[in-house]
């Protein structure tokens, strides 16, 4: 299967109606309202050159062999700083100025152990190393809060063809598990082209102040659940006041697109989104387990032309409004949806009144479903005795769906509305 979808190009099916949100280089009709087209995911697109050592003698560039050169470089004025293959190692360091960090050759430079880059100024770019083993617990600042490698508060910052290994893989459920690229009030960030790989800590993290973030042809791969929490991409805090409301502005704008994860399943929000105008498109989840494409206390989200292959409980899960799911086919077991209830935690919290908000006029439309026996569950979360139900889903709708299922198909549900949709009974199996 990994071969299929790396060495050739992925299908994805797409309505006849919705087609901007890709470029196609061929497309085969294959059905009344469906057709193929292919694309490039994952670690694959954009070459990497290595660098002459001829630009070593230019004047803005400093070329560094040791931890401590490359220390005396990061708080020198070159523009550029080159690092040479060698371990480096070293310990919490602030970027804040503008300039270039780059590998001689693509991830033979490895930032071992403690090191953590804290960028807060704006213009840099990262590029070419190899992340290995997170970084343990430090004092300061970041005492007792995660593993990781980055953290990003500067704007215009490239993070690219690096490969993140073992992030916070020695943390614990007390440790809070780990993030391996933390985004802070920053904007205009691209994280492209990354492998991030064996870990037990979120990929990628942004909070509510966070703009215009691009993510896109990285690979996520071969993380094992332990206990913790671990998504690919955790977008904004979910803080609310009430149903539909957060206290600040929180449409930070990810676009996560062409990227391919596979065997990820740290958590069950594979994806979580929890703010307001994101887009997931054109990226193949495989082999994921329990995990999901979630949406928990976000509005107004796009999850689009993906596919899902080989979960095991269902491929979107929904907490929140009229966040549409477009032109996605999945593959799975279970049910396709599940839709939350809104429930309130009775604690004071602050910014946090809502623990969910309930599932309300979310589209689901023109896409296609293997395998998958019912058409949603209901989730009513989590709660202690004191805690309450407010309101339950409403006004969610199927339209132009097909269900490919091999028994009888459940379409119960309550305050669902049905258009269009079509149920094929065939025996199933994967057809990608």
């Amino acid at each position: 299967m990994k071969n299929y979808f790396k060495l050739n190009s992925v299908i994805v099916f797409l309505s006849l109606l919705l087609l901007s949100s890709c470029n196609s280089e061929s497309e085969i009709l294959i059905e009344d309202n469906y057709r193929v087209v292919s694309f490039d995911y994952g670690n694959q697109t954009g070459s990497w050159e290595n660098i002459n050592s001829a630009e070593c003698y230019k004047e803005s560039v400093m070329c560094v062999i040791s931890t401590v050169a490359l220390l005396n470089a990061l708080d020198s004025h070159y523009e550029y700083i080159y690092v040479y293959p060698g371990i480096y190692d070293l310990g919490l360091v602030d970027v804040n100025r503008a300039v270039v960090i780059s590998s001689f050759k693509k991830q033979q430079a490895v930032l071992l152990g403690t090191t953590y880059l804290n960028i807060l100024s704006d213009n840099v770019k990262v590029e070419g190393f190899k992340f290995l083993n997170g970084a343990s617990p430090s004092n300061g600042v970041f005492a007792k809060e995660r593993f990781g490698s980055l953290s990003i508060s500067g704007d215009n910052v490239q993070i690219v063809n690096n490969h993140f290994y073992q992030i916070g893989l020695n943390s614990t459920v007390d440790d809070k598990t780990g993030i391996a690229i933390k985004i802070q009030n920053a904007s205009n960030i691209e994280l492209s082209n990354n492998l991030f790989e064996n870990s037990r800590a979120i990929a990628i993290k942004t909070d509510d102040y966070s703009r215009n973030i691009v993510v896109k042809f990285n690979e996520f791969k071969d993380s094992v659940y332990f206990g913790g929490a671990g998504e690919v991409v955790h977008i904004g805090d979910a803080n609310s006041v009430s149903q539909g409301i957060s206290p600040v502005a929180d449409n930070v704008s990810l676009l996560f697109s062409n990227n391919y994860v596979k065997n990820w399943n740290l958590e069950k929000e594979l994806i979580s989104i929890k703010a307001d105008f994101n887009s997931i498109f054109n990226n193949v989840f495989e082999d994921n387990s329990f995990s999901a494409i979630v949406v928990r206390m976000g509005n107004d989200n796009h999850i689009n032309n993906n596919i899902i292959v080989g979960n095991t409980d269902f491929p979107f899960r929904v907490s929140g409004e009229r966040n549409i799911f477009q032109n996605n086919l999945a593959c799975g077991k279970g049910a396709v949806a599940s839709l939350h209830a809104e429930m309130v935690y009775s604690e004071y919290r602050p910014n946090l009144f809502n623990s969910y908000w309930a599932a309300k006029d979310n589209v689901f439309k023109n896409n296609a479903f293997y395998g998958y026996d019912k058409l949603a569950l209901l989730d009513e979360g989590d709660a202690v005795a004191a805690d309450y139900l407010a309101s339950y889903p409403e006004n969610n709708n199927f339209l132009n769906n097909i269900f490919y299922s091999e028994n009888y198909f459940d379409q119960n549900f309550p305050n669902v509305n049905l258009i269009n949709n079509r149920i094929v009974s065939a025996s199933i199996k994967c057809p990608f």
